[in-house]
């Protein structure tokens, strides 16, 4: 970080290094900004390509313990969200935890059933799925969770993590499956000599590695990354996103990438999802929301946000 002339940091650069009442500045700002009532509509430009998801008026709604027992309060988690995931693109959802991203991500991999509105996968709704359509989408859909010490079975062997997906769906021969094996932990920078490990035995970052790894296995058009850098080091989160960055070039990938630092989500999308509270608050462009925000809680993420990638870079207010 940068001092200035009396050798002190601005506050903006860093604001989660400032004293606790800073944060706590920045977070009353945010709860007093106001929320729409629904999310801001679509903006995906319609160039006749089918989109790999479509979500269409997507809300979420769970039931909470309290209350009575006929009328639990209820919480909305996701309220009008309406996102088309084109091929070849990534989708930045950013926002701060509690804000409906974790939530729209797993309805867009079929872990939650929308309250209402519609999922379609290649054009045909897949709203209530079926086995046979959760087995079609996991071979074209894959997800690299936030924690991969969790995501990874601890009693099951790198080589053996790498091979279930292909078991499962029924993939290629003995030999063939050999070879994908050897060519993906290659693919993702590791050497071979870790396929007999555990994922205990290696480091955060090489555990990340892996679930991407597993995740390519089946060779899908998509994939949804929720959070798959904050668990980790700054020194390996870059190399992590450079490594998904090269993927996404090389195997022609579309992506969702889902994070709550919005200096990562800038420098890995092409358009950018901003929500508050379950619904769409902006989006656009990455270059468009970052240079020429409209949305107030925009405006106060990108001032409190400090550059993790780029430290000398100046923030935007």
């Amino acid at each position: 970080m940068t001092e200035n002339n009396n050798g002190v940091i601005p506050v903006e650069e860093d604001v989660f290094a400032a004293p606790m009442a800073g944060r706590r500045d920045v977070r009353e700002a945010l709860q007093a900004i106001p929320i729409p009532e629904t999310s801001v509509p679509d903006d995906t430009p319609d160039d006749g390509r089918e989109p790999i998801v479509f979500l269409d008026d997507i809300h979420v709604t769970f039931k909470t313990r309290t209350g009575s027992l006929l009328h639990p309060n209820k919480v909305k988690a996701v309220r009008g969200v309406t996102i088309k995931l084109m091929p070849g693109e990534t989708i930045g959802i950013v926002g701060e935890s509690g804000c409906g991203k974790s939530t729209t991500a797993n309805v867009l991999c079929g872990l939650q059933a929308p309250t209402s509105g519609k999922v379609y996968f290649k054009g045909k709704d897949v709203t209530r799925r079926t086995a046979a359509d959760r087995k079609t989408i996991g071979r074209v859909l894959s997800v690299v969770f936030q924690d991969p010490a969790t995501a990874l079975n601890a009693r099951m062997t790198i080589h053996d993590q790498l091979l279930d997906p292909m078991i499962v769906h029924n993939v290629g021969d003995p030999a063939s499956r050999e070879k994908r094996i050897r060519d993906l932990i290659h693919l993702v920078g590791l050497p071979s000599s870790c396929l007999e490990a555990l994922p205990g035995q290696m480091s955060g970052g090489q555990r990340q590695r892996v679930a991407i790894a597993r995740a390519l296995a089946l060779e899908p058009e998509a994939i949804i990354a929720d959070e798959p850098t904050s668990a980790l080091d700054v020194s390996v989160r870059a190399q992590i996103l450079n490594l998904l960055m090269d993927l996404k070039k090389e195997l022609n990938l579309a992506m969702v990438f889902i994070s709550h630092d919005i200096s990562t989500v800038r420098y890995i999308s092409d358009r950018l999802i901003v929500m508050n509270k379950g619904v769409i608050v902006e989006r656009g462009t990455a270059k468009e929301v970052f240079e020429n925000p409209k949305d107030p809680y925009t405006k106060l993420l990108l001032g409190a946000a400090p550059s993790l990638l780029h430290p000398g870079e100046e923030s935007f207010r």
